[in-house]
Order: structure tokens, then C-alpha cells, then sequence
């Protein structure tokens, strides 16, 4: 019988593999640059499209990338700001008065952040009660 914090260690070990190793850690240093040099320019476009400061579209950016960074691990991804978000943010900038304050702005963006996390949760509810396996058992053994 494994202790839970046996199980713990290997699924965070099954975690950490997605993401390469000593081998790759150069060439994901070069993209990881080259992905920063270009989000600046990006981040600071989005904030200025949302009709907020720059400087809180580059803070969106970043902290957008870092939840990104810790949810994901696909190399065919990246998180990026969107130009649709955006807008629909400067629609809720412009429907309240006198703008949206920096506290607002970041209740915006977290209430977002949890219901994507929701609509994710709700996804993998269906797809394992589609695939009908049991996700969240320690066996993982599909059901008949």
C-alpha cells in the first residue's frame, strides 16, 4: 500500500515531466525570451485597447502567463493577451462611471480567471463521464 504522500511525490514527478529537462532547458530559455521581448509591446497594446493604463495591461499580461505557465505544460501553447478580451473589457470601462478603478479592474480579472476555471472543471467532468473512467480514484481502472 503507497502512503498518500508517496502518491503525492509521483504525480507531482508525473508533473514535472511535461516540461522537459536538463536537455531542452536551453532551447526554453531562448523561446522564453523571445516570447518576453514580444509580450511587452503586447501587454502594453492590450492595456491601451482596453482603455485602461499600459502599465496594467502588462501586468495582465504577466500574470496571465504565470497562471498559464502553471496550468498548462503543452509546447504547442502559449498564453497571450487577446485583443477581444480587451475590448470587452473597455465595454465594462465604459459602462461604469468614472472608469474602472485598479481595484475593480483586478475583481474583473480574477472573477474571469474562475470561471474559466469552472468552465475547465466542467470540461473534465464531462470528458471523463463520457469516457466513463473514474478520474479520481488512485486505480484510474476504467468502469465496465
Amino acid at each position: 500500500m503507497t502512503t498518500a504522500s508517496a502518491r503525492i511525490r509521483q504525480g507531482l514527478r508525473a508533473y514535472l515531466r511535461r516540461f522537459g529537462g536538463r536537455k531542452t532547458i536551453g532551447a526554453d530559455l531562448k523561446a522564453g525570451l523571445v516570447l518576453g521581448v514580444e509580450s511587452v509591446p503586447d501587454g502594453l497594446a492590450a492595456g491601451l485597447l482596453a482603455g485602461v493604463s499600459p502599465l496594467n495591461g502588462l501586468y495582465a499580461y504577466m500574470f496571465g502567463a504565470l497562471g498559464g505557465a502553471l496550468a498548462t505544460g503543452s509546447v504547442f501553447m502559449t498564453v497571450q493577451a487577446t485583443g477581444a478580451m480587451a475590448v470587452v473589457i473597455s465595454d465594462v470601462s465604459a459602462a461604469t462611471p468614472g472608469g474602472l478603478t485598479p481595484g475593480a479592474l483586478t475583481t474583473l480579472g480574477l472573477m474571469t480567471g474562475l470561471v474559466m476555471l469552472g468552465l475547465a472543471s466542467l470540461g473534465l467532468v464531462l470528458w471523463c463521464a463520457s469516457s466513463r473512467r473514474l478520474c479520481w480514484s488512485a486505480s484510474s481502472t476504467p468502469s465496465p
